[in-house]
């Protein structure tokens, strides 16, 4: 439960506050202030963050750049209740304690990314690189009526850096510890009247941080190239197009773990090897290639109505190997090629933004297509002729909306705040499973299924403006994620009876706080919550007869969240800015019955992934220098222990408390022509972990964390 002292003297503290921004302002209008206010798109509008009734953060590119965060797993610490997870080696956005989907193209995930409005389905494109993107803004809780598909517990938005109508860009180096290379550029600037772009390339390179004891290979290694460019066009006086495209390219050699422990089929004399080092006879690989392209009309109509448009087409591929036997054995290894790719289009009409009532609808349509061929080696450790138990995948989607989010005045300081989206959904799904009774599991010759559902997930609210500087509201949401299939190495069972599973739901209420002082100088936000996931879709052992069990993807449990979270910055003058974001949680199986088979409930244990506290410090202060200045950055984080899986095993599932501080100190001179920093990461060397887990062999394997890293980079601008 929130802690309700701490609750109240923050209230407390913040309506001593004075205000200076009267949430009935023009949409666009800023008030002067000592300090820039943060300005966001969560509401496809640009809007003050004080102004929007979202638990939400936000980080511009500065931001990104000071805390050296090249992908959403960069930020994760800044960013209260929310982590990005690799869970088995497949990504996984976990937003107040809910995440899951991923590793099965059936199974979609609760979180939506999206970039410059798209949204992006396959797991392996979560990764997304932020270099070129000027603004990363997280959201917490449902989003239907503002996002597209599954955004039951959240979304994350990026924003493309727009092109300047000057000529201009930059050059930057790193050097580091660990191999570390890394180069990015930027070029952008008006090509005439009507026509600006902006190119951005980088690539980024890095030894392991382990090794393969069997062939002294390194493990852990990194190469990333990435391309973005934008193009913006004045097509009329009121009709402009903006063109976006991107491709990135990344390669690791990162395994799913170390083996603490050898399963029934490898023995216990090997295990453990030492920290960051492995004894596998086939070398892990994971490679990714994502890319995709926009195209954004906005027409303004004579009445400043606005027409938006937006048609995409993405694409996802990824390789990955891994020795599921963790040993030099030749026994089990797991091959995943994974390829998904996409088109959707939304239209949307806003009101302008001086009516006492503001709305905006739209139509919403994607459909996509994914595959997985995933063969598992069988060597000759199991059997004297190696052969391949082998799945072959694919899903069709089909998703239309539509949607509406309004705002109307019913006082001068009172807001009516409501959306709703309607959205049907259909999913062909054709699978293989060959084989698999050489181990146990089931066999399926192209076998076929489909499903469809719809629902319409209501939001409704009220904005109160407690004074010119600080708003106040109450919001109720549902959510919706669609049903899917389990495609995965499954029994016979699962196959007789179906492979499919429902949809689930949500509801979830929460009570937000923003404002700032009148000077700008403190700026704060708190939201208290809590929320009920329906048939929450879940792995569960199922009892099949003759003392056999069966694990189904399934609609197995309820789940309940609450919690709060918050953030205050302070600007103590022209050099010295702090700031705080911090976060309480608990999340827990409300009911979960028969989990690990028949009296194995995991009622009341706590959700994977959902610590009960996290939190972060930074402080940034700027040292005056004869021809120039110093900044100097720093952040410390915090994330309280908590369970890689829902059995929350003390052991094989427990994952520590761990803190990190980061920093970094940059030399800017006067001529702003050129700038050079020293940075480190993870600056104690703190050891911990990011997984931990077992496997069907019975291995207990874990994951570490990135050992301390440093280097020195410098930017060359004209």
């Amino acid at each position: 439960m929130v802690n309700k002292s701490i609750l109240s003297l923050f209230i407390a503290a913040s309506l001593y506050s004075n205000s200076a921004y009267s949430q009935q302002e023009d949409e666009g209008k800023q008030e002067n202030r000592e300090y820039e206010e943060v300005i966001v798109t969560a509401q496809k509008r640009e809007q003050a963050l004080v102004d929007v009734p979202i638990s939400m953060s936000a980080f511009n590119e500065e931001q990104l750049e000071k805390t050296r965060a090249k992908t959403i797993e960069d930020v994760q610490a800044l960013v209260p209740n929310f982590s990005f997870e690799k869970v088995n080696g497949f990504s996984n956005i976990n937003i107040r304690g809910v995440g899951g989907g991923g590793r099965n193209i059936g199974f979609d995930s609760r979180s939506g990314l999206y970039i410059d409005g798209v949204y992006i389905g396959q797991a392996s494109a979560l990764s997304q690189p932020l270099f070129g993107i000027k603004q990363v803004e997280v959201l917490r809780g449902p989003q239907g009526h503002l996002f597209g598909r599954n955004t039951v517990s959240g979304a994350v938005s990026l924003t493309s850096a727009t092109p300047s109508d000057e000529f201009q860009g930059l050059f930057r180096t790193v050097i580091g510890n660990y191999g570390t290379y890394e180069a990015y550029m930027t070029v952008e600037g008006s090509m005439n009247d009507a026509v600006a772009g902006r190119l951005s390339a980088a690539y980024e390179t890095r030894d392991g941080f382990g090794v393969n004891l069997f062939d002294n290979s390194e493990i852990d290694a990194l190469e990333r190239k990435t391309i973005r460019g934008q193009l913006s066009f004045d097509l009329s006086e009121k009709l402009t197009l903006d063109v976006f495209a991107d491709y990135s390219t990344t390669d690791t050699t990162k395994p799913v773990g170390e083996a603490q422990t050898g399963g029934a089929a490898t023995g216990s004399t090997q295990f453990p090897t030492p920290p960051r080092k492995v004894n596998t006879n086939v070398s892990p690989l994971d490679n990714k290639d994502n890319g995709g392209v926009s195209f954004n009309f906005n027409y303004e109509l004579d009445n400043d109505y606005s027409v938006t448009l937006i048609s995409a087409y993405r694409n996802s591929k990824q390789h990955k190997l891994n020795d599921t036997d963790y040993s030099p054995l030749d026994l089990v290894n797991a091959e995943f090629f994974d390829k998904g790719n996409q088109i959707s289009h939304e239209l949307r009409l806003a009101s302008p933004g001086d009516q006492r009532i503001r709305y905006m609808v739209g139509l919403y349509y994607l459909r996509e297509d994914a595959t997985n061929f995933r063969p598992a080696h069988v060597g000759t450790g199991f059997s004297p002729v190696p052969f391949d138990i082998a799945i072959d995948a694919n899903l069709i989607t089909n998703a239309y909306a539509a949607f509406t989010s309004i705002d109307a005045d019913i006082t001068d300081n009172l807001i009516l705040n409501f959306g709703l989206r309607y959205t049907d959904e259909s999913k062909n799904v054709r699978y293989s499973l060959t084989n698999g009774p050489a181990f146990g599991l089931g066999a399926a010759d192209n076998f076929r299924d489909k499903i469809s559902s719809s629902k319409a997930t209501p939001t409704l609210g009220l904005t109160y403006a407690i004074n010119e500087d600080m708003n106040m509201y109450v919001k109720y949401a549902t959510g919706f994620k669609s049903g899917g299939f389990n495609v995965g190495f499954i029994s016979q069972n699962s196959i007789d009876n179906g492979i499919d599973f429902k949809e689930e739901t949500v509801d979830s209420y929460e009570f937000g706080l923003k404002g700032s002082s009148s000077d700008g100088k403190v700026s704060f936000d708190l939201a208290v919550f809590t929320a009920t996931y329906k048939d929450f879709q879940i792995l569960q052992f199922v009892e099949i007869g003759n003392n056999l069990t069966d694990i189904q993807l399934r609609n197995a449990a309820r789940v309940k969240t609450n919690g709060l979270e918050g953030s205050i910055t302070y600007n103590a003058n022209d050099n010295l800015r702090l700031g705080l974001s911090f976060g309480l949680l608990n999340a827990e199986f409300d009911s979960f019955p028969d989990a690990a088979g028949v009296g194995v409930d995991f009622t009341g244990n706590k959700l994977p992934n959902a610590p009960k506290a996290s939190g972060a410090a930074t402080a940034n202060y700027t040292f005056a220098l004869a021809h120039g200045n110093l900044d100097w950055y720093s952040e410390y984080s915090y994330r309280q222990h908590s369970f890689s899986e829902a059995n929350n095993n003390p052991v094989a599932s427990f994952l520590p408390t761990r803190t990190l501080f980061n920093t970094r100190l940059t030399y800017n001179p006067n001529s702003d022509k050129w700038s050079a920093s020293l940075w480190a990461k993870n600056l104690f060397d703190k050891e911990y972990l990011d997984l931990r887990g077992r496997d069907f062999l019975g291995n207990d394997f874990l994951s570490r964390g990135d050992p301390r890293t440093y280097g020195v980079d410098v930017t060359w601008r004209f």
